[in-house]
């Protein structure tokens, strides 16, 4: 009996060392095509990957950090991103990605004293791996956005709430879910006005993703207009008990 408790225990020891020596190699991967995307050092909190009764990639913590010669260290925070992945894809050349969440609760705008943007830092590149992603559909929600230009004295600060929560559909790699956040965050807010930041380069490249996007509705939002219209019905009817309905005009 203890024998097989022995083996038991050794077993689930093997399954699990297995499984943490998985999700390192899988994080290390994640971080090199984000950071491949973007040209800038990441990090990840917490990962976890999917492979048997349900195949995903859950990422916690993810935060994308600025180059040194600027004030603030990072430059977006998401704290979620989720990916549901075709299991017998990641053995091709085109990894599918069938679903991805991906939710930023600040991203950075900045000028440094040397009057640099920080947008500048980005180096958006096409994998020039063998393998890429290709994202089906890219679910994104934007909170808030900083812009700050220490060039100014004193630094000027602006805080912008986008709340922006729209899909995307198509998208050929990570690359281009960067463009898509650079693009929102920038024309989103009035910070377009302050940096005057020629966007061509980026944008061009997903525009028939950024024309085909849709705003999502969450629950909150539904229930709220069932409320406003239901409440219009409502003081419809008190209004018509009080003082009637009106005849309808006679034909002459």
């Amino acid at each position: 009996m203890i024998k097989k408790i022995t083996i038991i225990i050794f077993l689930a020891g093997i399954f699990l060392a297995v499984d943490f020596a998985q999700d390192l190699i899988y994080k290390f991967l994640v971080e090199k095509a984000v950071k491949t995307a973007t040209g800038l050092d990441i990090e990840i909190g917490h990962f976890r990957l999917g492979v048997l009764s349900k195949q995903f990639i859950d990422i916690k913590g993810l935060r994308i950090f600025n180059p040194d010669e600027f004030e603030d260290s990072v430059l977006a925070d998401a704290p979620a991103v989720y990916a549901d992945y075709n299991l017998s894809s990641v053995l091709s050349d085109r990894i599918q990605i069938r679903d991805m969440r991906v939710e930023l609760k600040e991203f950075l705008i900045a000028r440094n004293k040397q009057g640099v943007l920080n947008l500048k830092a980005f180096k958006i590149s096409e994998s020039k791996s063998s393998r890429h992603f290709a994202i089906a559909r890219l679910r994104l929600k934007i909170s808030k956005i900083v812009f700050k230009d220490y060039s100014k004295t004193p630094t000027v600060i602006r805080e912008y709430n986008l709340n922006l929560n729209e899909e995307f559909r198509n998208l050929d790699g990570i690359h281009s879910v960067v463009r898509i956040v650079i693009v929102k965050a920038v024309t989103g807010t009035a910070i377009k006005n302050l940096i005057k930041f020629n966007l061509d380069s980026i944008q061009k490249p997903v525009a028939s993703a950024l024309s085909g996007g849709t705003k999502i509705f969450d629950e909150t939002t539904k229930n709220t207009a069932a409320v406003i219209k239901g409440t219009g019905g409502i003081l419809r009817e008190t209004f018509h008990a009080i003082f009637g309905r009106g005849k309808a005009a006679e034909p002459k």
